[in-house]
């Protein structure tokens, strides 16, 4: 009901907690509920949790309680594809990124973060307490999918886009390793829910041969999978686009530069929107752009509540005031870099180190002198859709200037079928739109995959095929569909009143 309302507008939903995990002691069966994304950390396998003066070492999976047990009696452990290009989240099913289209993904087999078991211990082992002292690798990604609303804001050298309902995934692959630095996935059986520190074959002594032993004599039929776990939920981002040339912002800054003003705004929404500390926070992203095969790298804000507390769309519309508030904080701190009286928080610690007030106060202070500026509602791709959805930046592009112009609603990736000598058939072509009722297909050519001679060729064969069968195709590069949206759209016009 909670979920229901606040997707319907009904806010907030986040003075109650909708997105939790359970922990359940193993010798007492009491469980205590904690946030799900916080659970992350606390609640992985081989953490430490202690209740009540008892320390507990997480070591197995609730599929029961979690509600993920199948009709076999194994769990539902689901891949997730991850986009190499720009870390979005795709469903495990798809063959290319929902959101920039590359095929360069990653699949991560996952578990949901819902139930946890722990087990009492007196004491402590060395392996145990040093790996209690090694951080996870936990990681906030986009998934692929569109916003029930979206609404962009224009300030001079930055434009913010805030999004309703987008889709926020957190990844723990793991511990990293303290030698290599990248993360050991986490070890767990497919029936019981079992941790293990090693592959149980990889065990040859020692208490973790007993383990794997008594694993294997009470759950035979268990198999031992590396996989991550993952915690997804709809959220309210902002995302932060500035013009790096305009601020003079040079590649070596980036990475400081992205972060600080990150870490600034966060201070804004608490200062003047009186967020509580860890209600707002945020990420970089390697945004895809329509150029090929390009990306710009942006900040990312989100709500870390479910259901959304309306602060990021009061932050789009309200900058000047909380940047002017923020600079009084950040220009006036006595620290060198970044300080607990400025940037720095316990939540951002990973991030100290590249944490600059200088980098903050040159973007706040072009910011603190401007007018509000007013939101200018993004149509929302469905809109403009009878069927399908797009599969990259420049055909998002093309499709949002076309609902802009009061096109007719087209239908993405149509299928033409022929038929070979034996009688077969097979996918012909699908052109990126068409209009099946004007017999208008288009075609959105990124030059990445369609400019080799061998690409164009077979482009030319199966357009001129299409067009032998009555229709009339259009095909637009994407730098055209960038620099020049209105033209393309005027060509599409002319082609459905058959002109």
């Amino acid at each position: 009901m909670l979920r229901y309302l606040s997707r319907s507008g009904f806010l907030p939903s986040y003075a109650f907690p909708t997105d939790t995990a359970t922990f359940e002691r193993a010798d007492t069966r009491e469980s205590i509920a904690h946030d799900a994304v916080r659970s992350l950390k606390d609640y992985a396998p081989g953490q430490l949790v202690y209740v009540r003066g008892q320390k507990y070492l997480v070591d197995q999976i609730d599929y029961r309680r979690g509600g993920l047990l199948t009709a076999e009696g194994t769990a539902t452990l689901l891949e997730r594809n991850v986009c190499r290009r720009c870390e979005a989240v795709n469903p495990g099913s798809v063959e290319f990124c929902e959101v920039c289209s590359s095929d360069d993904l990653e699949v991560v087999p996952t578990a949901p973060m819902r139930a946890m078991r722990g087990k009492p211990r007196e004491s402590i082992t060395a392996d145990e307490e040093r790996r209690a002292r090694t951080g996870f690798e936990v990681s906030a990604h986009l998934g692929a999918g569109e916003p029930r609303e979206a609404v962009t804001f224009s300030y001079p050298r930055l434009r913010l886009s805030w999004e309703r309902g987008a889709r926020l995934v957190m990844l723990n692959r793991g511990r990293r390793d303290r030698r290599t630095g990248h993360a050991e996935p986490f070890l767990v059986c497919d029936t019981c829910g079992t941790w293990f520190e090693r592959l149980p074959e990889a065990v040859s002594s020692g208490p973790g041969k007993k383990k794997a032993d008594k694993h294997a004599e009470l759950c035979p039929a268990g198999n031992v999978k590396r996989t991550a776990f993952r915690v997804e939920r709809e959220v309210d981002v902002l995302h932060l686009l500035p013009d790096m040339d305009g601020l003079e912002v040079d590649l070596q800054e980036l990475q400081p530069f992205l972060a600080s003003i990150r870490e600034a705004l966060e201070l804004g929404t608490r200062v003047i929107l009186e967020a509580d500390e860890g209600e707002v926070q945020g990420f970089d992203w390697p945004r895809p752009v329509p150029e090929p095969g390009g990306q710009e790298r942006l900040a990312v804000l989100y709500e870390d509540v479910p259901g959304g507390a309306g602060y990021l769309r009061q932050l789009g519309e309200r900058l000047p005031e909380v940047a002017t508030a923020v600079l009084e904080v950040v220009e006036g701190c006595s620290c060198e870099r970044a300080c607990y009286r400025c940037l720095m928080t316990y939540a951002n610690q990973e991030e100290h180190e590249i944490l600059e007030r200088h980098l903050a106060v040159r973007f706040l202070r072009g910011l603190a002198a401007a007018p509000p500026a007013r939101g200018v509602t993004v149509p929302r791709l469905s809109d403009g859709l009878l069927s399908g959805r797009p599969r990259s930046p420049i055909e998002a592009a093309l499709l949002r200037a076309c609902i802009e112009a009061g096109l007719p609603r087209a239908e993405a990736q149509h299928a033409f079928a022929d038929y070979d000598a034996d009688g077969r058939e097979h996918v012909r072509t699908i052109p990126d739109f068409a209009w099946p009722e004007q017999r208008v297909a288009v075609y959105c050519d990124g030059w990445e995959f369609h400019s080799s001679p061998e690409q164009r060729a077979a482009d030319a064969e199966r357009r001129g095929w299409l067009e032998r069968q009555g229709w009339q195709v259009l095909a637009f590069w994407g730098r055209e569909i960038v620099n020049q949206p209105e033209v393309c759209v005027a060509r599409i016009a002319d082609a459905l009143r058959g002109s």
